[in-house]
């Protein structure tokens, strides 16, 4: 045994006894004398799938239009790079970004729908990067740049996955580095045998990164990405290879210059336990962090894994005794973390966290540890009243510790203030993994700033607590930063809570009114000044003489004023007038019916219940005894009627008045249009029509009762006023009959019949020689028939010829062969009735 494979078995045998210690631990307990809890979530890590919270499937919209909304406040910052880009900690909706007010660590917002309402960002860790004299937004989140290439490029080492070559990379101040190109690899005494490459196949990608769904056999592979780095757990569910010693998975790491991957403590050294650098032409441009293994069921287990050098590439080792035990408790996770020389952005990794209990049973404080906490300043914006406060940052919990048993402490301002305030992972899942992610908006830290008329820089200050986990006392073996912490400040600028009129904007001419507002937000106390008048305070006494516009103006402590113009409508003096109603037999005025001559006085009320007119009515009613008169008008094609001509049934109804304009005749005209239309009808269709054959020829009207006046031509009709005539088809003859209805209305129709010849029985020749002489070669008709059918039949009664075409000819064939000489039976139908036999000679 070498002496890498003697330490490799001696650090992975610490797996029997930290999973016996695992069942000691408690998994949480609350203090008592807390004031306030927020819960702090933290989704799920799933083995067979990716995490509920890390997003491995969708990429999330990152852009807003530039449109006059944004460019109201960023004027001359159309061309920037995150010019309207939506970062990950957007505070509202429709908040704005003001890019001119960038700094490494801060950034500004105005509610573009609210303008008084602002949010300034303040974090632990840098938010932007400078680049050609712009401050530029470092975004985490992977975005699709093309069908290949997806990548997190807003940073200044930007990280991605090339999805055709199948690789990781990041791009570095050195160049770009390529790796998690893994293999696996079994190794005993026969030497290293390949078990397994990288397969790519199954692989979902989103904001946080990739999931590759057995990337070996049994094996998936989580990729996240973060500032500059990325992390990639193989998370090992089942294992089904031959037995080995040992297991190497290796990567290898691809740069155009080379790359030499070295131990940060021990550069000679070609296999150890700890970290690794990675450096093309003696410069650093990558490292790679310790390997770890720990079950996912029970996190505390946790075992540090050696890596082996060699050329480019670096093996994690793995002993079979040891991947049994781990997976005896299911699926495991083997840890490494790659991240670029300037991934210092992500500003601490890992992060101090505080446990005061010496042997993780008892002793448990939860309170805030000065010691071992984190500060910065956050910007709070002047001339405003703090509404809200806004929390955004992950904090990502590494075995041996679980992240339901860790809680945070903020103190905000001067003192203590918020020290309350507990922020409380309980409920996570028992396991590794991330916390928080989101924003938490609470008011609880209000209080805490104290805004001034000018922008001022207060304290924050973060102290991590560990519940009974992990080393006694400040250590940072439990917690990696993966932030920033984002601490938004929401406060509001100066603004009308409301302002009003009593008892209301319109009011009737003469009245008192008192207008009355209320400023909110900015910095207290206000002051008001309403014009016209010059008048002070919140509330005014006013009696308009008309319609007038008030400004409001109201001004904070800071001199921020707002202003607000209030129309006060007045209605018009009032106004008195007369007026004369006349109507027959009765009068219907406001409501009420006079039948009688009367004098009635009223007042009358504008819109907002003002008197605005006194009026005297006069309503003078005439007597009203008018008479009826009916005619009705009958015509067969029109009927004239005071000089205008109707063609179509009319109804006319008139008013006729006396000298005082009142009704004395009605009379009402209804004109009737008796319309008679005639047809003349066949009883057999035309095309069936034989000359000589008898036919019926039949009348036809719209009325049920008429009478025939004549049929033409008149010889052929001695029954000149029959309903229906019998006549034989002519060969061409027009037929006309003529008929008056029950009103004297006439009509007349006619019909054209032509008749066909009945065809004789001489249509077809009785021989005909097919000899191709060019002489009687063909059996045709000798006499046209439009509609024909013809058979032809050998004397044992076989059909050898049919035609249904009246121009057919026949060359004496049967399937394509010539008959013999001979006589043939034939018959024809003519027009579908007339049958016909006959015979055939075929001479040659």
């Amino acid at each position: 045994m070498n002496i890498l494979q003697k330490q490799t078995v001696i650090n992975q045998a610490k797996l029997l006894t930290m999973a016996a210690l695992t069942g000691l631990v408690m998994a949480s307990h609350r203090l008592a004398g807390q004031d306030i809890t927020i819960p702090v979530p933290g989704g799920e890590q799933v083995i067979e799938a990716p995490s509920a919270e890390q997003n491995y499937t969708y990429f999330t919209a990152r852009k807003r239009p530039i449109d006059e909304k944004w460019l109201k406040y960023n004027p001359a910052e159309r061309d920037h790079p995150d010019a309207a880009f939506i970062p990950a900690e957007q505070p509202a909706p429709g908040a704005i970004e003001v890019l001119g007010k960038r700094s490494e660590t801060t950034r500004y917002f105005i509610d573009a729908d609210n303008p008084s309402r602002v949010f300034s960002q303040s974090a632990y860790g840098a938010l932007h990067y400078r680049k050609d004299g712009r401050w530029l937004l470092i975004d985490r989140r992977l975005d699709r740049l093309d069908s290949r290439i997806i990548e997190a490029s807003r940073q200044p080492e930007p990280v991605g996955f090339d999805l055709e070559k199948k690789h990781s990379y990041i791009r570095t101040a050195g160049g770009v580095l390529a790796f998690n190109t893994w293999t696996l690899y079994g190794r005993g005494k026969s030497g290293k045998i390949l078990l397994a490459s990288a397969d790519w196949t199954h692989l979902t990608a989103g904001d946080d990164g990739v999931w590759i769904k057995d990337i070996f056999p049994g094996v998936d592979a989580e990729m996240s990405v973060d500032r500059g780095q990325i992390k990639t757990n193989l998370v090992v569910r089942k294992w089904e290879y031959p037995q080995f010693d040992e297991y190497v998975f290796e990567d290898a790491y691809v740069h155009e210059k080379g790359i030499v991957p070295e131990f940060e403590n021990e550069k000679k050294a070609k296999a150890g336990i700890g970290s690794v650098t990675l450096s093309t032409g003696g410069k650093k441009i990558a490292s790679v962090g310790e390997a770890f293994a720990y079950s996912r069921q029970e996190a505390g287990t946790r075992i540090l894994l050696p890596y082996e050098l060699e050329d480019n590439r670096q093996g994690i080792l793995l002993t079979y005794h040891a991947l049994m035990s781990l997976l005896a408790s299911g699926p495991f996770v083997i840890d490494p973390l790659v991240k670029g020389a300037q991934s210092g952005l992500v500003f601490t990794d890992p992060l101090k966290s505080y446990n005061a209990s010496a042997d993780n049973r008892s002793g448990c404080s939860e309170d805030f540890r000065e010691g071992c906490s984190y500060s910065w300043k956050v910007e709070v914006p002047g001339k405003i009243t703090v509404t809200n406060i806004i929390f955004s940052g992950r904090i990502r919990t590494i075995s041996p510790c679980t992240r339901d048993k860790m809680f945070y402490k903020y103190r905000l301002g001067g003192g203590t203030c918020g020290e309350n305030v507990k922020w409380l992972t309980e409920g996570n899942p028992a396991t590794p993994g991330d916390t928080g992610g989101g924003d938490y908006p609470t008011d609880y830290y209000n209080a805490c700033f104290q805004p001034g008329c000018e922008p001022t820089w207060q304290d924050v200050r973060l102290s991590i607590l560990r519940s009974c986990m992990g080393d006694s006392d400040c250590g940072d073996n439990c917690v990696r930063g993966i932030g920033p912490f984002v601490i938004t400040v929401e406060g509001r600028t100066l603004d009308l809570e409301f302002y009003k009129a009593l008892p209301g904007y319109q009011v009737c001419h003469g009245d008192e009114i008192q207008l009355i507002a209320k400023g909110g937000f900015g910095m207290p106390e206000y002051t008001y000044r309403w014009s016209p008048g010059n008048m002070a305070g919140d509330t005014v006494h006013v009696t308009p003489g008309a319609t007038t516009d008030y400004t409001l103006s109201v001004t904070d402590a800071c001199n921020t004023t707002v202003t607000e113009k209030v129309r006060v409508e007045v209605s018009a003096p009032v106004v008195r007038d007369s007026l004369e109603v006349r109507s027959c037999g009765a009068v219907q005025y406001n409501g009420r019916n006079y039948t009688q001559s009367e004098v009635v006085r009223e007042s009358l009320k504008g819109r907002s219940g003002c008197d605005s007119v006194e009026r005297t009515v006069r309503i003078t009613v005439y007597p009203l005894d008018p008479k009826e008169e009916k005619l009705a008008l009958i015509g067969c094609e029109h009927v004239d009627f005071e000089g205008i001509r109707y063609r179509s049934n009319t109804k006319l109804e008139d008013t006729f008045t006396n000298a005082a304009g009142c009704d004395s005749v009605y009379r009402t005209v209804d004109i009737t249009i008796q319309e008679f239309e005639l047809d003349l009808l066949s009883s057999v269709h035309k095309d069936s029509l034989f000359i000589g054959e008898i036919i019926e020829l039949k009348t036809a009207g719209n009325r049920s009762v008429y009478k025939v006046v004549s049929w033409e031509p008149p010889e052929m009709f001695p029954d000149q006023g029959g309903l229906s005539q019998k006549v034989k088809v002519p060969a061409d003859i027009l037929f006309t009959v003529r008929a008056e209805s029950e009103e004297g209305c006439a009509d007349s129709a006619s019909i054209r019949l032509v008749g066909r010849e009945i065809p004789a029985s001489t249509v077809y020749p009785s021989s005909f020689t097919p000899n191709s002489d060019g002489n009687n070669d063909y059996w045709t008709p000798v006499r046209k028939i439009d509609q024909l059918e013809v058979w032809v039949y050998n004397r044992w009664g076989e059909c050898v010829y049919y035609s249904n075409e009246s121009d057919h000819k026949w060359d004496g064939t049967y399937k394509g062969v010539k008959l013999p000489a001979g006589t043939y039976a034939y018959r024809f139908l003519a027009y579908g009735r007339f049958r016909f036999f006959g015979q055939v000679n075929i001479f040659y």
